[in-house]
């Protein structure tokens, strides 16, 4: 009986999910097949889950605000960990490049952390136009 009730309550959302995660994964392959590139971001999805899921349940008159806004700060939390691993990955790739001793690369880690923590739209925002490297290191053939 708990098995059926729990299979009642949960049906839906483990084939919804894995109905999602086909269409994640083949949906591109498709359009790659035909030459058209198509790219879906984690952030794009659970915007449009959290949008659909609202709009409905508001329809109904009982959207729940609490969980809406749980649903809100998670898909911040999934922007801020794809900023962060995407820079993480490009930082090591270019310490890898660079062949950079451990040293100099926690000591890179560092100053990129203080800066960020003391400028973050120097990190989000695109430079402005003609903008240059304001200290450039000194013997860098790369500077």
């Amino acid at each position: 009986m708990a098995l059926g009730r729990f299979v009642h309550r949960h049906l839906a959302g483990f084939a919804g999910y894995t109905v999602l995660g086909g269409l994640l994964v083949f949906v591109p392959m498709a359009f790659a097949f035909a030459g058209i590139h198509v790219e879906v971001r984690h952030v794009t999805l659970q915007a449009a889950s959290l949008a659909l899921a609202s709009a409905s349940l508001w329809a109904e008159g009982a959207l729940p605000w609490r969980e809406t806004l749980w649903g809100l700060l998670g898909i911040g939390l999934i922007g801020a960990l794809n900023f962060a691993v995407s820079f993480a990955l490009a930082l090591w790739t270019a310490l890898r490049a660079r062949d950079l001793s451990g040293r100099a690369s926690r000591r890179l880690g560092w100053s990129l952390l203080r800066a960020f923590t003391r400028n973050p739209g120097r990190f989000l925002l695109p430079p402005r136009t003609g903008a240059t490297l304001v200290h450039p290191i000194p013997g860098d053939p790369h500077a």
